[in-house]
C-alpha cells in the first residue's frame, strides 16, 4: 500500500496495487508491441507538438454539438461538419494512422472484445503526452455518450506514476474512509479519526493495456496524478449509437425549423414588396 499527499494538501490518498478484477471490472493485459504506433505519432510531430491529439470521431466536436443542440442551436452544416468554430484539438482520421489503428484492433482481439459493437466509425482515440509535473484530472468518462469499455494503452510509461482509480462520489469527488482512530492526547478529548481516500494504483509499463469495464468503468473515477517523467498514452472510447442518433435527430429538427423560418421570412418580404408596389 502507498500513502501519499496531494500537492496543495487535502485528504491523503491510500492506494493498494491494482490487479485484474481489483477493482471489479479492471482488466490488465500486455505488454504489447507499441513501437510502430509510437513512431507513427512521432512522425506526425505529436511528440514535439501538441500534448493532445484526437483520432477518429472527435469527442470535443460531438460534445459541442450536443450542448448546442440542447439549447436550440445548430453548429454543423447539412453534411454534418461543425461550423462557427475551429476544433479544440487536432483531429486525425484512423485511416491516416494505420499503425495506431492496427494496434487498436490487436488490443481488441487480445481483450476478446466484440468488434461489431466497437466499430471504427464510433471510435474516439485520445493520444496524450504528459510532461513532468502534468496530470489528468479525476473523472468518469461520460456514461451517456460512451459505451463500455474504455481502453487505455501505455505507449511510454513514467516509473512509479500512472493511472489511479478511486470510488466516485459525485462529479469530481471521491469517497473517503476512516482507517484508524486515536485517543485524544488529554482525558476527555474526542477521538481523532484518520481519514483517507482509498484507491488503486496501476503499476504501469511500456505496452500495458488497461480496460475499464463494469464497476471499474461506471463506479470508479480514474486519474493520472502528476508524473515525474514523460508519459504517453493512447485511450480509446466508443460513442453510443443511440446517443448519436438522438443528436442527429435533434439537429435535423433544428435544421427543418430554420429552413421553415427562412422560407416564412422570404414570403413576408415578397408580400411587403408587392404591397408597396400597389401603393
Amino acid at each position: 500500500p502507498k500513502l501519499w499527499l496531494r500537492h496543495g494538501g487535502g485528504v491523503p490518498s491510500y492506494d493498494l496495487p491494482a490487479k485484474v478484477d481489483l477493482p471489479k471490472g479492471l482488466r490488465l493485459k500486455g505488454p504489447v508491441a507499441t513501437q510502430g504506433a509510437y513512431r507513427e505519432l512521432k512522425d506526425r510531430g505529436f511528440l514535439s507538438g501538441p500534448r493532445l491529439l484526437e483520432l477518429g470521431k472527435s469527442f470535443y466536436t460531438i460534445k459541442s454539438r450536443h450542448g448546442a443542440s440542447l439549447n436550440g442551436v445548430l453548429i454543423r452544416d447539412k453534411d454534418g461538419v461543425s461550423i462557427g468554430s475551429q476544433p479544440l484539438h487536432t483531429v486525425v482520421s484512423l485511416e491516416a494512422l494505420p499503425r495506431c489503428r492496427a494496434l487498436l484492433h490487436h488490443v481488441l482481439d487480445l481483450l476478446g472484445l466484440e468488434k461489431s459493437k466497437l466499430k471504427d466509425s464510433l471510435a474516439n482515440g485520445m493520444a496524450r503526452r504528459y510532461k513532468p509535473g502534468s496530470n489528468l484530472p479525476r473523472h468518469v468518462d461520460n456514461t451517456e455518450m460512451f459505451q463500455e469499455p474504455v481502453v487505455a494503452i501505455v505507449l511510454k510509461s513514467s516509473p512509479r506514476n500512472g493511472l489511479r482509480l478511486c470510488m466516485s462520489s459525485g462529479r469530481h469527488g471521491a469517497a473517503t474512509s476512516i482507517i484508524a482512530e486515536a485517543g485524544g492526547a488529554l482525558e476527555g478529548d474526542p477521538l481523532a479519526n484518520f481519514r483517507v481516500e482509498p484507491g488503486y494504483q496501476i503499476e504501469e509499463c511500456d505496452g500495458m493495456v488497461v480496460s475499464f469495464e463494469g464497476a471499474a468503468r461506471y463506479d470508479f473515477a480514474h486519474e493520472v496524478p502528476p508524473v515525474s517523467s514523460t508519459r504517453v498514452s493512447l485511450t480509446w472510447r466508443w460513442f453510443d449509437e443511440d446517443f448519436l442518433e438522438r443528436l442527429y435527430q435533434r439537429e435535423a429538427a433544428l435544421e427543418d425549423s430554420m429552413t421553415r423560418q427562412q422560407m416564412s421570412k422570404k414570403r413576408t418580404t415578397r408580400t411587403t414588396s408587392v404591397s408597396f408596389a400597389c401603393c
